[in-house]
């Protein structure tokens, strides 16, 4: 995904740096639904129809979920 791509989704600068910060050979990608079984990002990932979270993941306060 190119940077104007990811303008058009809300990526900031700061996003970037964190990034490069965290795990630089992760995926970029927009939370755009929440379901109870699981997230639909965009874009999509290839092989991948939703991200699967866990109840572990409902336990967390908002401030720490992805």
């Amino acid at each position: 995904m190119n940077e104007a791509e990811l303008t058009t989704l809300g990526w900031k600068p700061v996003f970037q740096q964190a990034r490069q910060d965290y795990d630089a050979h992760l995926l970029t990608v927009r939370v755009i639904e929440v379901h109870r079984s699981g997230m639909l990002v965009a874009p999509p990932v290839p092989g991948i129809s939703e991200v699967v979270i866990g109840g572990r993941w409902y336990q967390m306060s908002p401030e720490e979920r992805p």
